[in-house]
């Protein structure tokens, strides 16, 4: 059974309460959830303290589950509370949507369309600013400025998306666009721009554009007119049948490992507190200054949400400036806070009761909820990106060893990239003594299209090299043949000679091409071998293989 009961302080334990850090009070504690007042910047604020014990986290509720709608605040959180073994405890509005509009909606010039970056169920579903909160799959909350996009892995080995837009309409002729049907408005797509069909992650079917609502289970790729030409003419334009994989993707911060498996997040305001420390007059908010409603000082309805030290939250609105909400989230205890939209926007909700209501329809409501038994029921039963049985072991020394950066720990049985793939080889390197004097004397080598240094790196030690016209390629796919080359040299280079020697273990030996010494290298030497007697030069190399490949050489042959 739901349990719908909410404690409200009085203003005598509300003072008491908040003395150093906003610890539950002991009466509060077997619930989770305290309502209770405070003051800030002489006003009266509304506050929600939430424990996020076992089976609780923050979720995306949407109007109509779209990101062009919106609809009463009463009616989001019905639709939501109503899902199957789940129960909101609180919730806060979310982010700034396109609230003014009138008469019939019309995407993307006149609907309440949000304004920034969404993640629901561990997809991106809008792109937008970088000043999230986010929620992993075990309810641990989240907040910095990060960048969330998405990214496309396509079976022809690379990869788009990046900074173009998710569910965001772009006129650039070489804009790359993503839709999916959480845009449930008709999108007019030009005849002169290419669409893909992704049902399953598999391209389903290509045609010109025109219009069209995404239909469910399905996303649609936009190829603008000159990327198309452009992608044509290098023999890069998706086709029917090849595989495309939707990856979230997370950049700026110091755990974008951790963004990238977030299961739900939404962009507020500008970032009010990070470690414990007032941030708001930090470069990084700027791009929400230039509004004078939204400058530090000005004292105008707010909504934010801060995460203590102990993982609990504190969901507030109140009428004060930035300045003021951080100054007091610091004061209290808040380590990580973020603003939301405000104004008329400004809702805030306890466990069946308003405390501040909305003045106007939202797209968009954070809730905390409650999932039956502690589970998630967004978690797959299985992590799909666990490693394989066979590999498990070896990736566990691996790390242990020091070998695997922070970014390459999951996903494991996918395809490894070229940029990741120099980024385990120098982990490798780094492990030789005075590994740096390897560079001296080696002309640089950069790649325009390459900003790991790791990469640079590695091509001036001439492990890897670039794929034509300067550029490395940094994202595509990389082939057995590139990983048995790059493999092969890094072996030598730690001194391990080539005798010349062939493998007679390739039944496949006739596909190797200029590959065939490396593969022989690596053959003889224990390094890569294949499966059932073949090598497939021209497949795909998974993280998980060129984890163990890089641990058999650090143990073999390595310092």
């Amino acid at each position: 059974m739901k349990d719908r009961r909410v404690r409200i302080l009085s203003s005598f334990l509300a003072a008491a309460l908040c003395v150093t850090t906003l610890l539950l009070p002991a009466s509060a504690a077997e619930d989770g959830v305290t309502v209770w007042n405070d003051t800030i910047g002489g006003n009266t604020a509304r506050l929600v303290t939430v424990a996020m014990t076992p089976g609780r986290t923050g979720e995306v509720a949407l109007a109509n589950d779209s990101v062009v709608e919106s609809a009463s605040a009463k009616t989001i959180l019905d639709t939501k509370d109503a899902q199957a073994d789940t129960h909101v405890v609180a919730a806060i509005n979310g982010g700034f949507f396109n609230s003014y509009t009138k008469g019939e909606p019309v995407f993307p010039a006149s609907c309440p369309m949000i304004l920034n970056a969404v993640v629901k169920d561990g997809r991106l579903i809008h792109s937008g600013n970088t000043t999230a909160i986010g929620f992993t799959a075990g309810g641990k909350a989240l907040v910095d400025w990060v960048t969330l996009s998405y990214q496309v892995q396509l079976g022809n080995g690379f990869t788009v998306g990046g900074d173009w837009g998710m569910n965001v309409y772009l006129t650039d002729p070489y804009a790359i666009m993503l839709f999916d049907e959480h845009l449930t408005l008709p999108i007019d797509v030009p005849s002169s721009s290419t669409m893909f069909y992704i049902e399953g992650g598999t391209i389903t079917k290509a045609m010109p554009g025109s219009s069209i609502t995404v239909p469910a289970g399905t996303h649609v790729l936009v190829y603008n007119s000159a990327v198309a030409e452009m992608e044509r003419g290098h023999d890069r334009l998706p086709e029917v049948g090849m595989t495309a994989d939707i990856m979230l993707t997370a950049a700026g911060t110091d755990r974008d490992t951790e963004w990238t498996g977030v299961r739900d997040a939404l962009v507020g305001g500008p970032l009010l507190v990070k470690d414990g420390v007032n941030v708001v007059d930090d470069t990084r908010n700027q791009g929400f200054y230039s509004d004078p409603k939204q400058r530090p000082d000005t004292v105008l309805g707010r909504s934010f949400v801060g995460v203590l030290g102990n993982g609990s939250l504190v969901l507030g609105t109140v009428s004060a400036s930035f300045r003021q909400i951080a100054d007091w989230m610091v004061a209290n205890g808040v380590q990580e806070g973020v603003s939301m939209d405000g104004g008329a926007s400004s809702m805030l909700y306890a466990d069946g009761s308003f405390v501040t209501p909305a003045g106007r329809a939202l797209a968009s409501v954070l809730t905390i909820v409650d999932k039956s038994g502690g589970a998630q029921t967004t978690q797959p039963s299985v992590d799909p990106g666990a490693p394989s049985a066979w590999a498990a072991a070896e990736i566990q020394t691996a790390i242990s060893a020091g070998l695997v950066p922070e970014s390459i720990q999951k996903s494991y049985p996918a395809p490894i990239t070229r940029q990741d793939f120099c980024r385990l080889i120098w982990e490798l390197i780094k492990k030789q003594p005075d590994y740096l004097q390897l560079l001296w004397g080696k002309d640089q080598v950069v790649f325009p299209d390459a900003t790991a240094d790791e990469v640079n790196w590695c091509a001036q030690l001439g492990l890897v090299s670039g794929t034509g016209d300067g550029r490395f390629e940094p994202f595509r796919q990389l082939k057995r043949s590139e990983a048995a080359k790059i493999l092969a040299l890094t072996t030598q280079l730690l001194g391990v000679a080539d005798t010349g020697a062939r493998s007679a273990s390739f039944t496949d030996r006739a596909s190797f091409g200029w590959a065939e010494p490396f593969i022989d290298y690596c053959g003889v030497n224990g390094i890569m071998n294949g499966g059932d007697g073949v090598f497939d030069p021209d497949g795909t190399f998974s993280r998980e293989q060129a984890i163990a490949t890089i641990l058999r050489i650090y143990q073999r042959y390595g310092s």
